[in-house]
């Protein structure tokens, strides 16, 4: 990117913007080359003026969120890298619908709306992550995915004008929403529809599930959570990785865990070539025992 982009993108932005931004400081893996442009928008109109000047000088750019569920390359990123701060945060409760800004902590609106005993999203109890990223994924567990209590959601193109995508439109299925297919859209806020029920035995479930997630976690290392999917709802991909032989298996500091082994663990000083070049090792090592190719989870972003 040329010093005259860069310039052009700063003067643009009221917002905090840096540049050539390490973006190892911002993900759950602590891995990750340097973004061009590091840029978090002041507001929803600071966002929208932004990205609608990239879109005229034809300049890429990428949400980031809480930084899980992402491999970034050691190489970084080219463009802009959006990280939405608290002013993209707001959780509002209106009867039975909940409105939650895109940055919102996925877990504290689990805890938030089951205090106030509205059930729905029990689902997501200990997972990590923001809205706008659950919602991009369809965060989930056995117990669920939240898009089945999504009912619109509002983003930001990349003209700068908003609109709102209802939850047919957004296509939710297993680990999936348009959002993975289409970037030129950006998660500004979601409205979810709840149902009423009671708050003790709510807050009794989500502590169950969280606890159970818990167990099954790593106790040591970073992690960007798992790295593939089941194969579908019945299959455990980290069971056939288990099976496989592929648990302790290691690359550099990027290590399959012992504890549950669709986690892949920097432990040190791991690279982001380290962890998918074992990554694919396990790939591969499944295939050759099951016939299955496991399709990623964690999303793989920036120049391979």
């Amino acid at each position: 990117m040329t010093d005259k982009i860069s310039r052009e993108i700063t003067s643009t932005a009221r917002g905090i913007v840096r540049l050539n931004e390490p973006l190892a400081k911002h993900t759950t893996f602590g891995i990750g080359g340097p973004a061009d442009i590091f840029f978090e928008p002041a507001d929803p109109e600071d966002l929208a003026t932004v990205i609608s000047r990239a879109t005229e000088l034809g300049i890429n750019w990428w949400v980031l969120g809480d930084g899980a569920n992402v491999l970034v390359s050691d190489k970084g990123v080219r463009g802009i890298v959006i990280k939405l701060g608290r002013n993209f945060a707001k959780i509002k409760i209106d009867g039975n619908v909940v409105t939650a800004g895109a940055s919102a902590k996925l877990d504290k609106l689990v805890t938030q709306t089951a205090r106030i005993g509205l059930s729905g999203l029990e689902c997501a109890a200990g997972i990590p992550g923001t809205v706008g990223g659950g919602i991009v994924m369809n965060a989930g567990t056995y117990h669920g995915c939240i898009g089945s209590r999504v009912e619109s959601v509002k983003v930001i193109r990349s003209d700068g004008s908003t609109a709102e995508l209802s939850q047919n439109e957004i296509g939710f299925r297993y680990r999936w929403s348009i959002f993975q297919s289409s970037i030129s859209d950006i998660i500004m806020q979601a409205v979810f529809r709840l149902t009423p029920a009671d708050p003790d035995e709510l807050m009794k479930k989500v502590e169950e599930i969280r606890a159970r997630r818990s167990r099954n976690l790593p106790s040591c290392g970073r992690s960007a959570g798992c790295v593939f999917k089941n194969p579908d709802e019945t299959t455990s991909a980290g069971k056939m990785i288990e099976i496989a032989g592929m648990k302790g298996a290691r690359i550099g500091d990027a290590v399959v865990a012992e504890e549950h082994a669709n986690f892949i663990l920097n432990i040190g000083n791991a690279s982001a070539y380290d962890v998918k070049t074992l990554a694919e090792k396990v790939r591969r090592a499944v295939k050759d025992k099951f016939g299955v190719e496991l399709e990623y989870e964690i999303r793989l972003v920036g120049e391979w």
